[in-house]
């Protein structure tokens, strides 16, 4: 019976290994689903580009989503290992969390362009204020790929857009306490 026993728990140990490993290669095809779908989004700011008077130019447009989601693709490639995935989420939930992650990286990245632009978001780089930069183009595409790396990068920017407008940052919440962390 024990010896029974040691083989169900190695049946089932290797079982999660496989289900883990087929899961982390199917958020892999989310994340290039997600970044194929990148696509669909810069044919859809193709449309729109003109209705924003020469805000953005449509081929600075399609580097902001080319960054964003080489952020992304470089932060799910360099912690895949690390990645833990549950063995009771579906193949098709895993395949749309990899998908929805390029795509919010793009978004957040327009945003947060939006925000650096328009000064409710005050950024230094060595010191200077991106705002009073000649020519900006590196630091926004940077943080276009930082926002597709880190998900931290891209929040901390919101929050500070939102508490210019004297909001809440995105972070807050009313329920925890002052001195909780």
């Amino acid at each position: 019976k024990a010896q029974a026993q040691e083989l169900v728990d190695e049946a089932r140990a290797t079982y999660k290994e496989q289900l883990a490993a087929q899961r982390k290669v199917s958020y892999l095809i989310g994340v290039a689903l997600g970044i194929g779908l990148l696509a669909v989004l810069q044919l859809a700011l193709h449309a729109a580009i003109g209705s924003l008077n020469g805000v953005i130019t449509e081929q600075f447009a399609l580097q902001m989503v080319l960054f964003a989601g080489m952020g992304t693709l470089a932060s799910v490639l360099t912690r895949i290992g690390q990645f833990k995935v549950e063995t009771y989420a579906t193949r098709s939930l895993v395949v749309i969390s990899g998908a929805s992650r390029p795509l919010v990286a793009a978004f957040v990245a327009f945003a947060a362009y939006a925000f650096l632009r328009s000064d409710l978001a005050t950024v230094t780089v060595n010191g200077t204020n991106v705002s009073d930069v000649q020519n900006a183009t590196f630091i926004y595409l940077s943080a276009a790929f930082l926002c597709g790396f880190s998900e931290r990068f891209g929040r901390h920017v919101i929050d500070q857009a939102s508490s210019a407008f004297g909001g809440a940052p995105a972070s807050y919440s009313p329920t925890k306490r002052l001195g909780s962390d």
